[in-house]
């Protein structure tokens, strides 16, 4: 009983892991960037083993976010508590 349970565990493990294979497959490559808080600006992707790779950049940034569609509704808002 235990060595048919054993089995069974081992083809669950060969079915998930080639379940994973295949999504895997699927995935499309992606590029990150990546802005430091000194302005360093890399960009991150994998390599075909998986491992991550950080490419630098020659551009610096600002070191933060900068949001361009600033939220309407917060601005809005703000307007109609100064006329009160």
């Amino acid at each position: 009983m235990i060595t048919f349970i054993s089995c069974e565990i081992k083809n669950f493990n060969n079915l998930w892991q080639s379940l994973l294979e295949e999504r895997r497959k699927k995935l499309r490559a992606t590029e990150t960037k990546v802005t430091l808080c000194d302005g360093s600006v890399f960009v991150e992707n994998r390599n075909e083993s998986g491992e991550r790779v950080l490419t630098k950049q020659e551009t610096k940034s600002s070191g933060f976010v900068v949001d361009t569609k600033p939220d309407l509704q917060v601005i809005y808002l703000k307007l109609v508590d100064v006329g009160l």
